[in-house]
């Protein structure tokens, strides 16, 4: 597949791939101890991300699922890796990252930087502040934003509440 720009010589484009599920093996943790674990949902946006961003830098990591619709990150098991019960989740040798997924991957991208050439063309130093600011606004601003305007227009509430009764008269 390939497209033609305004006479700018033609450019083969890779198909988009969804990144494998590259899960965990049981009571594996003696073998796991210098890769990196994700902990997260597949259907989170956010675990997505993290995945995606490993799969094109060729980085070793394995998955644990946590189905959060089934409540796995409530349960017992889950909850000694991780008190919060927040997905998704990194574990690298002895460190948990636990946070929004945007310190998850800053982590990652620090982390690997330097032995890893695709890693470092994500966050150029020259443009790392302007690449932070950026990041911190989608997380903080935009993204409340966008997560309060839909739930108010599709959630179950709204979706099953009568209309608000009005006072028109006839």
């Amino acid at each position: 597949m390939g497209f033609c720009c305004g006479g700018a010589s033609k450019t083969t484009l890779q198909e988009p791939r969804i990144p494998p599920i590259k899960k965990a093996p049981s009571g594996a943790s003696a073998k796991l101890d210098n890769q990196l674990i994700v902990y997260g949902d597949y259907f989170q946006s956010e675990t997505r991300t993290i995945i995606s961003v490993l799969e094109y830098t060729n980085c070793k990591y394995s998955f644990n699922p946590v189905d959060v619709f089934q409540g796995e990150n409530e349960n017992e098991e889950f909850l000694k890796i991780n008190p919060l019960g927040q997905v998704p989740m990194i574990k690298d040798k002895d460190t948990l990252v636990i946070g929004n997924y945007s310190t998850q991957l800053q982590y990652i991208i620090k982390s690997f930087k330097l032995s890893n050439s695709k890693m470092s063309q994500l966050i150029p130093d020259d443009q790392e502040a302007q690449i932070q600011m950026h990041l911190l606004w989608f997380q903080s601003v935009f993204r409340p934003c966008t997560q309060r305007f839909l739930k108010n227009k599709f959630s179950r509430e709204s979706a099953f509440e009568p209309p608000a009764a009005t006072n028109l008269q006839l």
